[in-house]
């Protein structure tokens, strides 16, 4: 039974770095799509992120900002 050696933290950043910088050109070259369902799909995620109308209140403490956060981030998990 072999152990491998845990990645330290500069070589797991650096992972995320690059996934992350890998997932932004994927979604900038949709976005350049004029006609791309992922570039509408971003569109709705920001409007949703920026309009005045929520779903659930955020005067409701928690529960008005979760849905602003699971709204966003599975916008963007969809679109990527």
């Amino acid at each position: 039974m072999s152990a491998e050696p845990l990645p330290s933290l500069r070589q797991r950043l650096k992972g995320w770095a690059r996934a992350l910088k890998r997932e932004g050109a994927a979604l900038r070259a949709a976005a350049l799509d004029p006609w791309g369902i992922v570039r509408w799909m971003a569109l709705g995620v920001l409007a949703f992120a920026l309009s005045p109308v929520d779903l659930i209140p955020d005067v409701i403490p928690g529960l008005g900002q979760f849905d602003d956060l699971v709204g966003v981030t599975l916008g963007l998990w969809i679109a990527l």
